[in-house]
């Protein structure tokens, strides 16, 4: 009777961890770009490592070669987030349309030219980007990640807190998601010490 009573209350805790454990989205279910040539790919990864070192230059570089061998979205918009990274935004974002002229539904790269807008202040082009990855995807992770997006530049270009609250709440999966959780409860926790 007592090993049934542990078995029983183990049982019971572990389902309790398990709604409170992180969940791990697969975002890249839900898009159908990928590296195919070989020399592409090698060059890719070493640009990974390379930025991952810090090695912006070098990193730079890679993508750049990686980009001779296939053009491709992916590329493109790892270099549009070197060149951000550098405070090269109006250079990224010619990366990041050059990828979305590619395949408009590498949905990745609309994040990374909206946040680019938003760093220039230019809200509207970045909520029209946001908007338009909302059109195209029908994942609930994009769809979540572009509202978090949107609660942001909409915080940042100081619309009405409704609306902040309004697209904050629609990303909340992000909230158990093991990447986006921090970012997702950090930006949480400044919507309610401003719009409490």
């Amino acid at each position: 009777m007592r090993l049934i009573l542990l078995t029983f209350c183990f049982v019971i805790i572990s389902c309790k961890e398990e709604k409170n454990k992180p969940k791990q989205h697969f975002p890249y279910e839900h898009i159908r770009q990928e590296l195919t040539d070989k020399n592409a790919i090698k060059l890719y990864d070493k640009g990974i490592e390379f930025g991952q070192n810090g090695e912006l230059h070098k990193a730079k570089s890679a993508y750049e070669k990686a980009l001779e061998f296939e053009n491709s979205p992916i590329i493109l918009n790892q270099l549009g987030t070197i060149e951000s990274t550098l405070n090269n935004h109006k250079k990224s974002i010619e990366f990041y349309q050059k990828g979305r002229d590619l395949d408009s539904l590498y949905f990745p790269i609309y994040i990374s030219e909206a946040r680019s807008y938003g760093i220039l202040n230019e809200f509207n082009k970045a909520e029209n980007l946001l908007l338009k990855l909302k059109e195209l995807s029908e994942s609930e992770y994009w769809n979540s990640y572009a509202d978090l997006y949107l609660s942001v530049i909409y915080f940042n270009s100081k619309e009405s807190c409704e609306k902040v609250i309004e697209h904050l709440e629609k990303a909340k999966s992000l909230k158990s998601d093991i990447d986006l959780k921090k970012q997702y409860l950090d930006f949480e926790k400044t919507v309610k010490n401003n719009c409490g």
